[in-house]
């Protein structure tokens, strides 16, 4: 029997994912700007190295199959969303919409 994976990250602490995960914990409290969160988001979920660090292409990277773990909890949400009201909007925005366009994507999302 395979056992689950588990990964937490936190800022400054470089683990990314090597395989389909069943959860990933993300904490946000201390992104300081949407680069920075572009940044930190390509390390955590494996991004390919031509992400372009913009919503365009985190969409496009997003929707590509088995990208996402199973389950993407982030943590430290109220601070984030305090300090970076449109970035955070636009990223619930757009990990809402995904799985509704796209059947294959299997994850969903919580915001702590």
């Amino acid at each position: 029997m395979a056992s689950k994976l588990w990964h937490t990250y936190m800022l400054g602490v470089s683990a990314p994912m090597s395989s389909q995960a069943e959860q990933i914990e993300v904490e946000l409290a201390d992104v300081q700007s949407v680069e920075q969160l572009h940044e930190l988001l390509a390390e955590w979920l494996e991004f390919p190295h031509y992400y372009g660090k913009n919503w365009d292409a985190f969409w496009d990277i997003i929707t590509e199959p088995y990208r996402l773990p199973h389950l993407l909890r982030f943590t430290g949400w109220t601070a984030f969303q305090r300090r970076l009201p449109e970035a955070a909007q636009q990223l619930q925005e757009l990990l809402r919409d995904a799985p509704s366009h796209y059947s294959y994507i299997d994850c969903s999302f919580e915001y702590a």
